[in-house]
């Protein structure tokens, strides 16, 4: 039998709270379902190497919004599968169209060699079915799914549009790429170190109240770990008085995913003015 490429509905999947669902596209991005009365919430939609849509609709026959924590191509790549999705009305602008390209999420894969489940080819990146139709958000957004809301905030980093979502049913937050142990905070739509430790501190904040999910890794991500993350960039800011010319990146103090560190870019500590 012929193989169909970009078909495939075994996500390795897992409940993680009441109505909600961790959702592994294939080790490369971590995605989550949230399920209200009644509608569901998908939260990001990883590469697309498979028929994320299809699994959904078999863990749920309600109607199923779509929203990005941030547009990368291996948070928003499968989005074709789907008429209309969410995001930060910054990320909109920023240039979704790129990041979504085939060539790109092949381009993804190639370089995800040894991450993504070997038994997924670049063959399973496929064109999506639909040209999704981008709704923009704004802060305090509220999802209403049906006996529970899900909130929308917006903390610039990663990217300019990143956004975590609370969930005030089961206290549980989505916080994309904002919240890990090695935030990258070099890539060309990271704001600034300078405001990315402003609003990680928020984050970190609301950690007190909200169980926490990143977006890769298996998704869990312990305070004093980002709390660990946040001093190193206080200390880059401390020892760097202004940006350099040349955009060197840095690991600091080195690259350390489990016990945190801070990823940068030297000519992006502070706002350019």
């Amino acid at each position: 039998m012929k193989k169909e490429y970009g078909k495939r509905q075994d996500y390795p999947t897992k409940v993680i709270a009441d109505g909600i669902y961790y959702i592994s596209d294939f080790l490369a991005t971590d995605c989550y379902l949230i399920i209200g009365t009644e509608r569901a919430l998908l939260i990001d939609v990883g590469t697309g190497y498979g028929d994320m849509r299809g699994y959904i609709e078999t863990l749920t026959d309600l109607p199923i919004d779509v929203v990005f924590t941030h547009i990368h191509p291996d948070h928003i790549g499968g989005m074709g599968q789907f008429e209309k999705a969410y995001a930060h009305s910054a990320d909109i602008r920023y240039g979704y169209k790129f990041y979504s390209r085939l060539w790109l999420r092949k381009l993804f894969k190639f370089l995800s060699k040894g991450v993504v489940d070997p038994s997924i080819s670049v063959k399973d990146v496929v064109r999506g079915r639909y040209k999704t139709k981008l709704i923009p958000i704004e802060d305090n957004h509220i999802f209403d799914l049906g006996g529970r809301k899900v909130t929308c905030k917006h903390f610039a980093g990663h990217t300019s549009g990143s956004i975590i979502l609370l969930d005030d049913k089961t206290k549980h937050m989505f916080v994309g790429d904002n919240c890990c142990p090695s935030p990258w905070a070099f890539l060309p739509n990271s704001v600034p170190l300078y405001e990315w430790t402003h609003n990680a501190k928020k984050i970190l904040a609301l950690m007190d109240t909200y169980i926490a999910h990143w977006g890769h890794e298996g998704g869990d991500i312990k305070k004093e770990v980002f709390a660990k993350a946040i001093e190193f960039a206080d200390e880059v800011i401390n020892n760097q008085p202004k940006n350099t010319f040349l955009p060197i990146i840095k690991f600091y103090p080195f690259n350390d995913r489990v016990n945190g560190s801070i990823v940068y870019r030297k000519s992006n500590v502070y706002k350019r003015r």
